[in-house]
C-alpha cells in the first residue's frame, strides 16, 4: 500500500519537473506489496482528456506508420521537446495524436511535464508493461528515460539497469512487425512477448524469420543468454478462464516469480488496465489530466480509446465500487493536472 505523497497539493516549478519535485511526487520508497501475493507493485501511467480518451484515433494508420518511419530514416524527430535534460532535444518518437496537447500554443511548453512524468515511471520500474494494439500504433516505442538526470538517478541511486525489463502483452504476436518495430531491434532492450499457448511458436518463428546478418537482437535462449540486452524471449502463458488473452494473474505471478519484477509499470490501453482492476492487480493509477474534450468517436465513426475501456467489463453497485484514494495532486499551466490515485478494491 502506498502512503499518500506530502506535501499533497502543488504546482511544479516548471515544465522540465526537477528531479526532486520528481521524487517528492511518483516516489515509492513506502510501496511495498506483501510477500504472500507474489506479483509486482503495478501501477498504470495514462494521459488522457477531460472526458477520459486517450487518443483521437481508434486505430493506427498506414499512412502515420510510413510518415513516422521515412520521418525517422531521414533522421528527423517525429515529435521535439527542446530540453536542457536531453542528449539531443529529442523525445518520444511517437506517432501520437496531440491528446497531450504537445502543440496547443499556449499548452504546449508545459506538455514537457506529462514526459518528465512518464520517464519517472520507468526510473522506478523493474519492467514496464505494454499491449499488442500499443506497439501496432508506435513503430517506435520503447521505454527507456531519456533524460539524463533520471537515468543517472536510476543507475547511482536505485542500482538499477539503463532499461526496464519490455514486457508485451498480446494474443497475437505473430502478427507483429519484427522488421520495423524498433523494440524488436534494439540492443540496449531485453523484451519478453507474453502471448497464448496457440500463437507463441509460430510467433517465434516469424521472428526468426525476419533477423539477417545486420540485425542486432536476437532470439533468447536460457542457456545462453538470462536477462541478456539484444534479446528477445517468447513465452506462453495459460487463457484466462472463457477468453482469448493470457491470464493475467498467472502473468504477474510469473514476472515477479520467474523475472525477479518488483515494480512494475503498465503502458498499455484502457481495457488491459481495466482487466488489471477487475483482477484486483492494479495498486496505483498515474493520471494526466488535459484540459480538452474531444467526444467518443473519431472522423471514421470509429470509437476512441477511452481511459478504462469499460465496454464489456465488469460493472459495480454502490457498495462494491472501485475506491481511488487521492494521494496527490500536481498542477502546471492552466492545461495540465497530474493525478496520482491508490486504489482500495471492494469487490
Amino acid at each position: 500500500m502506498a502512503a499518500r505523497v506530502r506535501p499533497f497539493l502543488r504546482e511544479f516549478t516548471a515544465a522540465n519537473v526537477p528531479m526532486e519535485e520528481v521524487i517528492e511526487f511518483y516516489g515509492i520508497d513506502t510501496a511495498v506489496i506483501p510477500v504472500s501475493m507474489q506479483r509486482p507493485y503495478t501501477w498504470s501511467n495514462t494521459v488522457a482528456t477531460i472526458d477520459g480518451f486517450m487518443n483521437f484515433d481508434s486505430t493506427p494508420r498506414v499512412a502515420d506508420w510510413d510518415k513516422a518511419l521515412k520521418s525517422r530514416s531521414n533522421g528527423e524527430n517525429v515529435i521535439n521537446h527542446k530540453s536542457k535534460s536531453t542528449k539531443d532535444g529529442s523525445v518520444h518518437g511517437s506517432v501520437e495524436s496531440d491528446v497531450a496537447l504537445k502543440r496547443h500554443p499556449q499548452a504546449g511548453p508545459f506538455s514537457l511535464a506529462d514526459y518528465r512524468l512518464l520517464n519517472a515511471g520507468w526510473i522506478y520500474a523493474d519492467a514496464v508493461l505494454s499491449s499488442g494494439p500499443c506497439l501496432r500504433v508506435d513503430p517506435f516505442l520503447r521505454h527507456v528515460p531519456v533524460f539524463e538526470d533520471m537515468l543517472s538517478y536510476r543507475k547511482n541511486v536505485l542500482g538499477k539497469s539503463s532499461n526496464p525489463i519490455h514486457i508485451v502483452l498480446t494474443s497475437s504476436a505473430t502478427s507483429f512487425d519484427y522488421t520495423n518495430q524498433t523494440m524488436f531491434n534494439a540492443a540496449d532492450l531485453h523484451v519478453v512477448v507474453i502471448t497464448t499457448p496457440a500463437d507463441c511458436d509460430s510467433a517465434k518463428e516469424a521472428f526468426i524469420l525476419s533477423r539477417n546478418t545486420k540485425s542486432v537482437s536476437k532470439l533468447w535462449s536460457d542457456e545462453t543468454h538470462a536477462k541478456a540486452q539484444g534479446t528477445v524471449r517468447f513465452v506462453a502463458l495459460p487463457l484466462a478462464k472463457a477468453a482469448i488473452t493470457v491470464d493475467l494473474t498467472v502473468a504477474m505471478h510469473w514476472l515477479r516469480t520467474e523475472l525477479d519484477v518488483h515494480c512494475l509499470e503498465i503502458d498499455a490501453g484502457g481495457s488491459v488496465v481495466r482487466r488489471m482492476i477487475d483482477f484486483k492487480l492494479l495498486d496505483e493509477v498515474r493520471l494526466t489530466q488535459t484540459g480538452q474534450l474531444i467526444g467518443s468517436h473519431d472522423e471514421t465513426g470509429s470509437v476512441r480509446p477511452s481511459l478504462f475501456g469499460s465496454q464489456g467489463m465488469d460493472s459495480y453497485d454502490s457498495d462494491h465500487s472501485v475506491i481511488f484514494r487521492t494521494l496527490g495532486i500536481r498542477a502546471i499551466g492552466d492545461h495540465h493536472l497530474f493525478l496520482r490515485y491508490a486504489l482500495d478494491y471492494r469487490h
